[in-house]
C-alpha cells in the first residue's frame, strides 16, 4: 500500500543496494479527499526469496517528478500467502553542506545536430530541443556553456572547441561534454566493434562499414576517451545521446552507497573521475517525441529534483544521475533501450551537481 500526494507514475521493489527486484503491478487506486492523498494497492511477484526475513525497500516516482524511497521492510516467505506492506518514506538524512565552491569553475560543451550536410544522412527531430534545454539547465547549475549547433558542429569545430576548453580548464574545475546527434557502430574485418559520433559535415554512408572513411569523417569514441583523459579537470563527464555510444566502454553495475554523508562527498571530491553515461548500449536509440527518452529523463530529473535518488539533500552524484537515467529510459522504451555508465578513471571520484530548482 502506497500513499502519495500526486499520482504515481512508476514504482518498484529494490534491494538494500538500490537494485531492482520487481516492478509493482497496480491492483487498486483511490483518492482520499479528507487526507488529500492518492492511495494505491500494488502487488509484486518475488523470485528467490529465502526462508525467514527478506529485506527490501520501495522506490516510487510520481508524475510531478518527485521520488522517494521507503523505509526498509521485511517480507517473510510463506508459500501461498500474501504479505501486506505499508510503504513509509525513509527518514530524511541530516543535511549535508558542501563547500560553496567545490569546483573552482564548471565548463560544458554542448553539441547538437538535427539536419546533416550530407542528404543521405537522415535528419533527427529532437536534438535541438534536447540540447538547448539541457544547456539552459546547466547554466542554472553554474556551468559556463559553449554551444555548437547544426551547421556549426563540424568535426573541425568540435575538436577545436575541445582544445580551447582543455587549455582553460584547471585541476580544480569540472568539465562536461554533451552530444546529441547520429552515432554509428561498425565491425572491422578482424571482428572488433568500434563506435563513432557523426559531425555535421561528415560525408559518409551509414550503411557501409569502411573504418578508414569513418576515421576520416567522423569522431571515434576512442578519440573522445583520449580527450577526456587529457583534460586537467578534477572531474570530467560525457553524456552521449547517440546510437551505439555504449561501444565506448564496458558498463559498470551501479550500487547505492551504504551511507551518504560529508565523508562520502569528500571522498568523491578528493579523487579524479572520467564519468560517462550513454543513451544506449551497442544499439540504435530512440529519437522520441519532443525529446529523446535519454535527454528527457535527464531534463525531468534535474528540473524536478527526482534525480536526487538516495538522500534528497540537493546534491546529485553522477551515479545517481546514471541510475535515474537508466531506470527512466528503460521504462519509457519498454526495456528496449539500455543506458550505460562507466568511470574511466583509475580513481573513484564522481562529478557532483548541486540542484538549483
Amino acid at each position: 500500500i502506497i500513499k502519495s500526494q500526486y499520482p504515481i507514475e512508476y514504482a518498484e521493489v529494490q534491494d538494500r543496494a538500490g537494485g531492482t527486484v520487481a516492478e509493482l503491478k497496480l491492483e487498486k487506486k483511490r483518492y482520499s479527499k479528507a487526507k488529500k492523498l492518492y492511495i494505491y494497492t500494488f502487488s509484486a511477484a518475488f523470485v528467490g526469496l529465502t526462508e525467514g526475513g527478506n529485506t527490501f525497500q520501495l522506490y516510487v516516482d510520481d508524475e510531478k517528478g518527485g521520488a522517494f524511497t521507503s523505509k526498509p521492510f521485511k517480507v517473510v516467505y510463506v508459500p501461498g500467502k500474501r504479505t501486506t506492506v505499508v510503504a513509509k518514506p525513509a527518514k530524511k538524512p541530516a543535511t549535508v553542506k558542501l563547500p560553496p565552491n567545490w569546483y573552482h569553475k564548471q565548463y560544458a560543451l554542448v553539441v547538437w545536430i538535427n539536419q546533416y550536410q550530407d542528404p543521405s544522412i537522415p535528419p533527427l527531430r529532437n536534438a535541438v530541443a534536447d540540447a538547448k534545454e539541457l544547456a539552459s539547465i546547466l547554466r542554472k547549475l553554474g556551468y559556463e556553456v559553449t554551444e555548437l549547433y547544426g551547421y556549426k558542429a563540424t568535426k573541425r569545430n568540435i575538436l577545436r572547441a575541445w582544445i580551447r576548453l582543455a587549455r582553460r580548464v584547471k585541476e580544480e574545475d569540472a568539465f562536461l561534454f554533451y552530444f546529441a546527434g547520429h552515432g554509428q557502430g561498425i565491425t572491422t574485418p578482424a571482428g572488433k566493434r568500434v563506435g563513432y559520433i557523426i559531425p555535421y559535415d561528415a560525408k559518409i554512408n551509414l550503411e557501409e562499414e569502411d573504418i578508414f572513411t569513418y576515421d576520416d569523417q567522423a569522431i571515434p569514441l576512442d578519440e573522445l576517451r583520449k580527450y577526456a583523459y587529457s583534460m586537467r579537470a578534477k572531474h570530467v563527464a560525457l553524456l552521449l545521446d547517440s546510437c551505439f555510444s555504449g561501444l565506448m566502454f564496458r558498463a559498470l553495475t551501479l550500487k547505492k552507497p551504504a551511507k551518504v554523508d560529508m565523508s562520502f562527498y569528500q571522498r568523491l571530491l578528493s579523487q579524479k573521475a572520467v564519468n560517462i553515461l550513454t543513451a544506449g548500449a551497442d544499439q540504435p536509440v530512440f529519437d522520441g517525441e519532443g525529446h529523446s527518452p535519454f535527454t528527457k529523463a535527464l531534463i525531468i530529473g534535474l528540473k524536478k529534483g527526482s534525480v536526487d535518488l538516495w538522500d534528497q539533500d540537493g546534491y546529485v552524484t553522477f551515479s545517481e544521475l546514471a541510475t535515474y537515467g537508466k531506470m527512466k529510459v528503460e521504462k519509457m522504451t519498454d526495456g528496449r533501450q539500455h543506458p550505460q555508465f562507466d568511470n574511466l578513471s583509475d580513481e573513484d571520484g564522481e562529478l557532483i551537481l548541486r540542484l538549483a530548482y
